[in-house]
């Protein structure tokens, strides 16, 4: 879901998405989007999505980035991620 730059808005502590203890069976997460945050090398946070394709032994999610990150610069849209449960911020799909 490479997204235009217009849609990217910065946003407050207060107001961020904020990560939550996801319960139950990671495994019903495999097709679904996840979203995480991600920090880039100067500490700015982007809030990314992320298609879960796997769940590791250790209850890993393992997916493909789906956006085109604009401050986190070592990722890109389509790279493998992993993302740990309590990294969770939201579930789409």
């Amino acid at each position: 879901m490479a997204e235009s730059a217009d849609n990217v808005r910065w946003l407050c502590k207060d107001h961020a998405p904020k990560q939550g203890v996801f319960e139950g069976d990671p495994k019903v997460l495999i097709g679904k989007f996840v979203k995480r945050c991600f920090t880039a090398n100067d500490g700015r946070k982007e809030h990314m999505w992320v298609k879960v394709t796997e769940v590791t032994a250790d209850g890993v999610l393992r997916g493909k980035l789906d956006n085109d990150p604009v401050c986190v610069h070592d990722v890109k849209c389509g790279d493998t991620v992993t993302v740990r449960p309590e990294e969770i911020e939201e579930v789409l799909g």
